[in-house]
């Protein structure tokens, strides 16, 4: 087993695939709150240092081999009270060539709190008309970074999840980046008959929290879900404070 994990963290550094796995699962365990895109930002960095001081390597900003292991077979240490996250856009730093964070000079300070739900959303068509089974582009754009699940419901009542999806399974998106639906993740909104698409923004990352019912395959009948109304109930009851929910009827 130390042989295969060796192995998994030398080919994960030669490939790129570290910096993304330790952004995805540290926003799964609550340190971090930032797009899984392969940048090594402070905030990854701040996090790294987090995740090695409670698992007890020390204050180094550095994946290594041991923290691998560590992150690999060990319990997980106690999240901070907030997710470590980056100023706007403007302040973020670009990677060096090798995609591992490098150890800041001094500890990570101690997050800054976080609002409790996500400003608000809109959807809107990219034309003013669609003609009969044209695929339909819709743009999703939050006013603050927030973390976006987008249903649909067909003139039956039938509602399925359409984003996160198997395409693009990062639900974070940044104002100045808008969602586009479907853009290139390869499935198709076509203007047959009367439907309608919802989207809600919550602040974090909620999902592996929700109850199966959400997370029923993507593209999928929600059974257990009778309308938005009841999707927005769900996510609340999971966030634990108000969370914002953004419609549009397409006739």
């Amino acid at each position: 087993m130390r042989d295969e994990i060796e192995d998994w963290f030398i080919g994960m550094e030669r490939s790129g695939e570290l910096t993304p796995f330790f952004q995805q699962q540290l926003r799964n365990r609550g340190f971090f709150d930032g797009a899984i895109d392969g940048r090594v930002t402070p905030a990854l960095r701040q996090a790294v240092v987090a995740y090695r001081q409670g698992v007890g390597l020390g204050t180094e900003g550095l994946v290594d081999l041991p923290l691998f292991t560590r992150f690999i077979n060990a319990p997980f240490p106690p999240a901070p009270a907030q997710p470590f996250r980056d100023a706007p856009a403007a302040a973020l730093v670009t990677p060096s060539a090798t995609p591992t964070p490098v150890p800041p000079a001094a500890p990570a300070p101690t997050p800054p709190a976080a609002p409790t739900v996500a400003a608000a959303l809109t959807i809107e068509p990219l034309k003013a008309k669609f003609e009969p089974g044209e695929p339909v582009s819709l743009r999703i754009r939050p006013q603050v970074p927030s973390y976006v699940f987008c249903y649909s419901q067909d003139a039956a009542g039938t509602v399925q999840r359409i984003f996160p999806n198997r395409f693009v399974a990062d639900a974070r998106v940044d104002p100045a980046t808008p969602l586009i639906l479907p853009g290139n993740q390869g499935f198709r909104l076509p203007a047959n008959g009367p439907f309608a698409v919802a989207c809600l923004a919550a602040p974090r990352d909620v999902y592996r929290d929700a109850p199966a019912a959400l997370r029923w395959g993507d593209f999928q009948a929600l059974n257990a879900v009778r309308g938005f109304g009841e999707l927005q109930r769900m996510f609340e009851d999971v966030v634990h404070a108000p969370v914002t929910l953004a419609t549009l009827k397409l006739p």
